[in-house]
Protein backbone atom coordinates (compact mmCIF):
# COMPACT_ATOMS: atom_id res chain seq x y z
CA UNK A 1 0.00 0.00 0.00
CA UNK A 2 1.42 3.35 -0.74
CA UNK A 3 -0.30 6.78 0.75
CA UNK A 4 -0.56 9.64 -2.01
CA UNK A 5 -1.25 13.53 -2.04
CA UNK A 6 -1.52 15.45 -5.27
CA UNK A 7 -3.69 18.16 -6.35
CA UNK A 8 -5.17 17.53 -9.81
CA UNK A 9 -5.32 21.10 -11.94
CA UNK A 10 -7.61 21.83 -14.97
CA UNK A 11 -9.16 25.04 -16.83
CA UNK A 12 -13.21 24.34 -17.88
CA UNK A 13 -13.01 24.01 -21.92
CA UNK A 14 -15.58 26.12 -23.54
CA UNK A 15 -18.16 24.01 -24.20
CA UNK A 16 -18.86 23.57 -20.49
CA UNK A 17 -19.52 27.32 -20.37
CA UNK A 18 -22.26 28.18 -18.20
CA UNK A 19 -22.34 24.60 -16.64
CA UNK A 20 -22.53 24.48 -12.64
CA UNK A 21 -19.54 23.56 -10.59
CA UNK A 22 -20.81 20.63 -9.24
CA UNK A 23 -22.51 19.59 -12.49
CA UNK A 24 -19.03 20.00 -14.41
CA UNK A 25 -16.91 18.10 -11.78
CA UNK A 26 -19.98 14.83 -12.11
CA UNK A 27 -19.29 14.63 -15.81
CA UNK A 28 -15.98 15.34 -16.19
CA UNK A 29 -14.60 12.72 -13.34
CA UNK A 30 -17.38 10.10 -13.17
CA UNK A 31 -15.39 8.02 -11.08
CA UNK A 32 -16.83 9.73 -8.12
CA UNK A 33 -20.36 10.20 -7.30
CA UNK A 34 -22.35 13.44 -7.31
CA UNK A 35 -22.73 13.54 -3.88
CA UNK A 36 -18.89 13.20 -3.50
CA UNK A 37 -18.06 15.97 -5.16
CA UNK A 38 -20.60 18.01 -3.78
CA UNK A 39 -19.12 17.34 -0.38
CA UNK A 40 -15.58 17.86 -1.39
CA UNK A 41 -16.59 21.29 -3.00
CA UNK A 42 -18.36 22.39 0.39
CA UNK A 43 -14.92 21.42 1.99
CA UNK A 44 -12.90 23.25 0.40
CA UNK A 45 -10.99 20.36 -1.26
CA UNK A 46 -12.28 21.77 -4.95
CA UNK A 47 -11.06 25.40 -5.45
CA UNK A 48 -12.39 27.68 -7.76
CA UNK A 49 -9.65 30.24 -9.41
CA UNK A 50 -8.04 29.11 -6.36
CA UNK A 51 -10.93 30.06 -4.07
CA UNK A 52 -13.28 28.34 -2.22
CA UNK A 53 -16.55 28.03 -3.86
CA UNK A 54 -20.15 26.58 -3.69
CA UNK A 55 -21.76 23.56 -5.82
CA UNK A 56 -23.70 25.51 -7.81
CA UNK A 57 -21.99 28.12 -9.03
CA UNK A 58 -21.47 28.69 -12.49
CA UNK A 59 -18.51 28.66 -14.50
CA UNK A 60 -16.96 31.33 -16.99
CA UNK A 61 -14.49 30.85 -19.66
CA UNK A 62 -11.06 30.63 -18.26
CA UNK A 63 -12.30 29.49 -15.20
CA UNK A 64 -9.18 26.84 -13.21
CA UNK A 65 -10.08 24.27 -11.08
CA UNK A 66 -7.89 22.44 -8.77
CA UNK A 67 -8.90 18.91 -6.71
CA UNK A 68 -6.46 18.28 -3.55
CA UNK A 69 -6.31 14.61 -2.83
CA UNK A 70 -4.53 13.91 0.57
CA UNK A 71 -3.57 10.82 2.38
CA UNK A 72 -5.35 8.51 -0.35
CA UNK A 73 -4.14 4.82 -0.28
CA UNK A 74 -4.15 2.53 -3.32
CA UNK A 75 -2.73 -0.95 -3.46
CA UNK A 76 0.81 -1.45 -5.30
CA UNK A 77 0.02 -2.21 -8.59
CA UNK A 78 2.24 -3.17 -11.59
CA UNK A 79 4.05 -0.48 -13.65
CA UNK A 80 6.19 -2.10 -15.91
CA UNK A 81 4.59 -0.48 -18.79
CA UNK A 82 6.54 0.59 -21.72
CA UNK A 83 6.18 2.36 -25.18
CA UNK A 84 6.27 0.06 -28.00
CA UNK A 85 6.71 2.63 -31.18
CA UNK A 86 5.56 5.76 -31.84
CA UNK A 87 4.40 7.20 -35.44
CA UNK A 88 3.70 11.05 -35.14
CA UNK A 89 1.87 11.85 -32.63
CA UNK A 90 0.51 8.15 -32.38
CA UNK A 91 2.60 6.31 -29.48
CA UNK A 92 1.73 2.20 -29.00
CA UNK A 93 1.77 1.33 -25.64
CA UNK A 94 2.40 -2.18 -23.20
CA UNK A 95 0.05 -2.19 -20.71
CA UNK A 96 0.34 -4.72 -17.70
CA UNK A 97 -2.56 -7.00 -16.24
CA UNK A 98 -3.62 -5.23 -13.62
CA UNK A 99 -2.61 -1.36 -14.05
CA UNK A 100 -6.09 -0.09 -15.38
CA UNK A 101 -6.12 2.76 -18.09
CA UNK A 102 -7.84 5.66 -16.38
CA UNK A 103 -8.53 6.81 -12.91
CA UNK A 104 -11.42 5.09 -10.99
CA UNK A 105 -12.88 5.82 -7.93
CA UNK A 106 -9.99 4.03 -6.10
CA UNK A 107 -7.44 4.12 -7.98
CA UNK A 108 -6.57 7.73 -8.79
CA UNK A 109 -2.58 7.82 -9.35
CA UNK A 110 -1.15 4.08 -9.89
CA UNK A 111 -3.41 4.45 -14.18
CA UNK A 112 -1.24 3.83 -17.48
CA UNK A 113 -2.26 7.65 -18.82
CA UNK A 114 -1.12 9.14 -15.73
CA UNK A 115 2.02 6.99 -15.50
CA UNK A 116 2.99 7.55 -19.13
CA UNK A 117 2.03 11.07 -18.95
CA UNK A 118 4.84 11.75 -16.04
CA UNK A 119 7.43 9.46 -17.56
CA UNK A 120 7.14 11.36 -21.20
CA UNK A 121 6.92 14.57 -19.68
CA UNK A 122 3.46 15.22 -22.51
CA UNK A 123 0.72 15.96 -20.64
CA UNK A 124 -1.89 16.08 -23.11
CA UNK A 125 -1.26 12.06 -24.02
CA UNK A 126 -4.81 10.24 -24.34
CA UNK A 127 -5.65 7.28 -25.19
CA UNK A 128 -7.73 6.19 -28.29
CA UNK A 129 -9.19 3.54 -26.41
CA UNK A 130 -9.05 1.29 -23.37
CA UNK A 131 -8.38 -1.84 -22.03
CA UNK A 132 -10.36 -3.43 -18.74
CA UNK A 133 -7.80 -3.49 -16.03
CA UNK A 134 -7.17 -7.49 -16.01
CA UNK A 135 -6.61 -6.99 -19.72
CA UNK A 136 -2.84 -7.07 -21.18
CA UNK A 137 -1.66 -5.67 -24.31
CA UNK A 138 -1.37 -2.54 -26.59
CA UNK A 139 -2.98 0.63 -26.34
CA UNK A 140 -2.50 3.34 -28.25
CA UNK A 141 -1.88 6.95 -27.17
CA UNK A 142 -2.35 10.18 -29.37
CA UNK A 143 -0.77 13.33 -28.48
CA UNK A 144 -3.09 16.26 -28.76
CA UNK A 145 -0.65 18.85 -28.87
CA UNK A 146 1.13 17.54 -31.38
CA UNK A 147 -1.77 17.86 -34.09
CA UNK A 148 -5.51 20.16 -33.80
CA UNK A 149 -6.83 19.19 -30.44
CA UNK A 150 -10.23 20.41 -31.42
CA UNK A 151 -11.03 17.75 -33.97
CA UNK A 152 -10.93 14.57 -31.92
CA UNK A 153 -12.17 12.42 -34.95
CA UNK A 154 -9.05 12.93 -36.78
CA UNK A 155 -7.81 10.84 -34.37
CA UNK A 156 -8.69 7.71 -36.62
CA UNK A 157 -10.05 8.80 -39.84
CA UNK A 158 -7.10 10.49 -40.59
CA UNK A 159 -5.31 6.83 -40.85
CA UNK A 160 -7.87 6.38 -43.84
CA UNK A 161 -9.80 3.27 -42.22
CA UNK A 162 -11.18 2.22 -38.61
CA UNK A 163 -8.22 0.15 -36.56
CA UNK A 164 -7.68 -3.61 -36.77
CA UNK A 165 -7.33 -5.28 -33.45
CA UNK A 166 -6.51 -8.91 -32.98
CA UNK A 167 -6.62 -10.33 -29.36
CA UNK A 168 -5.61 -13.57 -27.96
CA UNK A 169 -7.76 -15.34 -25.63
CA UNK A 170 -7.89 -19.00 -23.49
CA UNK A 171 -11.17 -19.89 -23.14
CA UNK A 172 -12.49 -22.88 -20.89
CA UNK A 173 -13.68 -25.97 -23.01
CA UNK A 174 -14.16 -26.82 -26.96
CA UNK A 175 -15.39 -24.79 -29.55
CA UNK A 176 -17.58 -26.62 -32.27
CA UNK A 177 -16.59 -24.64 -35.01
CA UNK A 178 -13.03 -23.65 -35.26
CA UNK A 179 -13.73 -20.18 -36.99
CA UNK A 180 -16.66 -17.84 -37.45
CA UNK A 181 -18.52 -15.17 -36.37
CA UNK A 182 -20.36 -13.83 -33.30
CA UNK A 183 -23.25 -11.42 -34.14
CA UNK A 184 -24.94 -10.88 -31.43
CA UNK A 185 -26.64 -7.61 -29.35
CA UNK A 186 -25.47 -6.74 -25.61
CA UNK A 187 -26.93 -4.22 -23.01
CA UNK A 188 -26.70 -4.13 -19.08
CA UNK A 189 -29.74 -5.40 -17.08
CA UNK A 190 -31.92 -3.13 -14.68
CA UNK A 191 -31.09 -4.85 -11.03
CA UNK A 192 -28.02 -7.03 -11.92
CA UNK A 193 -26.00 -8.02 -9.42
CA UNK A 194 -23.02 -6.88 -11.15
CA UNK A 195 -23.95 -3.29 -12.43
CA UNK A 196 -20.85 -3.16 -14.99
CA UNK A 197 -21.63 -6.85 -16.38
CA UNK A 198 -23.19 -6.98 -19.80
CA UNK A 199 -26.06 -9.76 -21.33
CA UNK A 200 -26.50 -11.03 -25.15
CA UNK A 201 -30.13 -10.50 -25.84
CA UNK A 202 -32.66 -9.23 -28.26
CA UNK A 203 -32.04 -5.55 -27.95
CA UNK A 204 -29.49 -3.13 -26.81
CA UNK A 205 -25.73 -2.39 -29.06
CA UNK A 206 -24.96 -5.04 -31.95
CA UNK A 207 -21.51 -6.68 -31.17
CA UNK A 208 -19.89 -8.04 -33.65
CA UNK A 209 -16.50 -10.59 -33.36
CA UNK A 210 -14.42 -12.97 -35.96
CA UNK A 211 -13.24 -15.76 -33.55
CA UNK A 212 -10.63 -18.75 -34.97
CA UNK A 213 -9.24 -21.51 -33.26
CA UNK A 214 -5.54 -21.90 -32.67
CA UNK A 215 -5.32 -25.27 -30.76
CA UNK A 216 -7.27 -27.06 -27.74
CA UNK A 217 -5.82 -28.94 -24.35
CA UNK A 218 -6.96 -30.30 -21.58
CA UNK A 219 -10.36 -27.92 -21.61
CA UNK A 220 -8.93 -24.90 -22.41
CA UNK A 221 -9.22 -23.36 -25.96
CA UNK A 222 -7.32 -20.83 -27.20
CA UNK A 223 -8.90 -18.23 -29.81
CA UNK A 224 -7.99 -15.09 -31.77
CA UNK A 225 -10.19 -12.85 -31.59
CA UNK A 226 -10.91 -9.85 -33.88
CA UNK A 227 -13.58 -7.19 -32.24
CA UNK A 228 -15.44 -5.66 -35.37
CA UNK A 229 -17.43 -3.01 -32.97
CA UNK A 230 -15.68 -1.42 -29.95
CA UNK A 231 -18.60 -2.22 -26.91
CA UNK A 232 -17.97 -2.71 -23.12
CA UNK A 233 -16.82 -6.27 -22.33
CA UNK A 234 -17.69 -7.19 -26.10
CA UNK A 235 -15.23 -10.04 -26.22
CA UNK A 236 -16.00 -11.26 -22.55
CA UNK A 237 -19.30 -11.51 -22.50
CA UNK A 238 -19.93 -12.71 -25.80
CA UNK A 239 -17.41 -15.58 -25.31
CA UNK A 240 -19.28 -16.43 -22.35
CA UNK A 241 -22.57 -16.05 -24.06
CA UNK A 242 -21.74 -18.84 -26.29
CA UNK A 243 -20.63 -21.26 -23.59
CA UNK A 244 -16.84 -20.28 -23.77
CA UNK A 245 -15.89 -17.98 -20.73
CA UNK A 246 -12.53 -16.98 -20.50
CA UNK A 247 -10.11 -18.47 -17.96
CA UNK A 248 -9.55 -16.30 -14.76
CA UNK A 249 -12.86 -13.95 -15.74
CA UNK A 250 -14.75 -12.97 -12.21
CA UNK A 251 -17.29 -11.88 -13.66
CA UNK A 252 -18.37 -13.52 -16.65
CA UNK A 253 -17.19 -17.00 -14.88
CA UNK A 254 -18.95 -19.08 -12.39
CA UNK A 255 -21.98 -16.55 -12.31
CA UNK A 256 -20.16 -13.90 -11.59
CA UNK A 257 -19.92 -15.22 -7.62
CA UNK A 258 -16.06 -14.61 -7.40
CA UNK A 259 -16.43 -11.27 -8.66
CA UNK A 260 -19.31 -10.57 -5.63
CA UNK A 261 -17.02 -12.15 -3.22
CA UNK A 262 -13.97 -10.37 -3.91
CA UNK A 263 -16.36 -7.05 -3.05
CA UNK A 264 -15.90 -8.08 0.26
CA UNK A 265 -12.90 -9.85 0.89
CA UNK A 266 -10.15 -11.74 -0.28
CA UNK A 267 -9.78 -14.64 -2.64
CA UNK A 268 -8.66 -18.21 -1.66
CA UNK A 269 -5.87 -20.43 -3.72
CA UNK A 270 -8.79 -22.74 -4.35
CA UNK A 271 -11.14 -19.84 -5.59
CA UNK A 272 -8.32 -18.78 -8.07
CA UNK A 273 -7.53 -22.97 -9.03
CA UNK A 274 -11.76 -22.94 -9.22
CA UNK A 275 -11.13 -19.68 -12.20
CA UNK A 276 -8.51 -21.26 -13.77
CA UNK A 277 -6.16 -17.92 -13.41
CA UNK A 278 -5.49 -15.10 -11.16
CA UNK A 279 -7.24 -12.51 -14.11
CA UNK A 280 -9.08 -13.44 -16.90
CA UNK A 281 -6.21 -14.69 -19.92
CA UNK A 282 -7.10 -11.54 -22.58
CA UNK A 283 -4.10 -10.14 -24.06
CA UNK A 284 -4.64 -6.98 -27.27
CA UNK A 285 -1.68 -8.45 -29.31
CA UNK A 286 -2.31 -5.88 -32.39
CA UNK A 287 -3.73 -2.54 -33.06
CA UNK A 288 -3.39 -1.47 -36.39
CA UNK A 289 -4.56 1.63 -39.01
CA UNK A 290 -5.43 0.15 -42.63
CA UNK A 291 -3.26 2.24 -44.99
CA UNK A 292 -4.81 2.72 -48.83
CA UNK A 293 -3.01 2.96 -52.28
CA UNK A 294 -4.41 4.84 -55.09
CA UNK A 295 -7.32 2.90 -55.86
CA UNK A 296 -8.89 1.90 -52.27
CA UNK A 297 -7.55 -1.42 -51.99
CA UNK A 298 -6.04 -2.11 -48.33
CA UNK A 299 -2.49 -2.67 -49.02
CA UNK A 300 -0.61 -2.63 -45.94
CA UNK A 301 -1.40 -1.84 -41.80
CA UNK A 302 0.13 1.01 -39.28
CA UNK A 303 0.68 -0.72 -36.22
CA UNK A 304 2.43 -2.62 -33.72
CA UNK A 305 2.59 -5.73 -32.82
CA UNK A 306 2.69 -6.74 -28.34
CA UNK A 307 4.36 -9.90 -27.62
CA UNK A 308 5.02 -9.22 -24.25
CA UNK A 309 2.89 -12.23 -22.54
CA UNK A 310 2.86 -13.10 -18.64
CA UNK A 311 3.82 -16.98 -17.32
CA UNK A 312 0.03 -17.67 -18.01
CA UNK A 313 -0.21 -17.07 -22.12
CA UNK A 314 3.20 -18.38 -22.38
CA UNK A 315 2.75 -22.08 -22.78
CA UNK A 316 0.28 -21.31 -25.44
CA UNK A 317 1.02 -18.34 -27.83
CA UNK A 318 4.30 -18.88 -29.59
CA UNK A 319 5.49 -15.45 -30.72
CA UNK A 320 6.94 -16.97 -34.42
CA UNK A 321 3.21 -18.49 -34.99
CA UNK A 322 2.15 -14.81 -33.70
CA UNK A 323 3.88 -13.08 -36.38
CA UNK A 324 2.88 -15.48 -39.25
CA UNK A 325 -0.68 -14.34 -38.45
CA UNK A 326 0.34 -10.42 -39.67
CA UNK A 327 0.70 -11.29 -43.05
CA UNK A 328 -2.64 -12.96 -42.96
CA UNK A 329 -4.83 -10.18 -41.88
CA UNK A 330 -4.98 -8.31 -45.11
CA UNK A 331 -6.88 -11.72 -46.15
CA UNK A 332 -9.37 -11.12 -42.82
CA UNK A 333 -9.90 -7.37 -43.74
CA UNK A 334 -11.54 -7.71 -46.99
CA UNK A 335 -13.90 -10.34 -45.08
CA UNK A 336 -14.91 -8.28 -42.25
CA UNK A 337 -15.88 -5.30 -44.10
CA UNK A 338 -18.06 -7.08 -46.34
CA UNK A 339 -19.34 -8.47 -43.33
CA UNK A 340 -20.43 -5.25 -41.70
CA UNK A 341 -20.72 -3.61 -45.04
CA UNK A 342 -18.50 -0.32 -43.89
CA UNK A 343 -17.52 2.52 -45.91
CA UNK A 344 -14.36 3.32 -45.90
CA UNK A 345 -13.46 6.58 -43.37
CA UNK A 346 -11.84 9.16 -45.22
CA UNK A 347 -9.38 12.03 -44.08
CA UNK A 348 -11.47 15.32 -43.71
Amino acid sequence: MATYNSVFACQVPSQNLDQSLLDFMTVRFPYHSREFWSQAICEGRVLLNAKGSLPDVILNKGDTLNYRVENFYEPDLPQDFFQLGSIGPYTWVHKPAGLPVHATQSILFQNLTRLLRLQTGKPHLSPLHRLDADTSGSVVFYNKSEEDASSRSKKTKCWGAPPVKVYGALVKGSLESKEGWWDDYLSEKDKSPIRCQMYLGESGQRSLTRYKVLGESSGVTALMLIPITGRKHQLRAQSAGHGWPLLGDKIYNHGGRYYLKRLTGELTAEDYQELGAPRHLLHAFYHGYPQKDASGQIVSCTGFWDFHLDDSFLTWFDQDFWRVLESLLPEEWDIIREKLNVQTLVCE
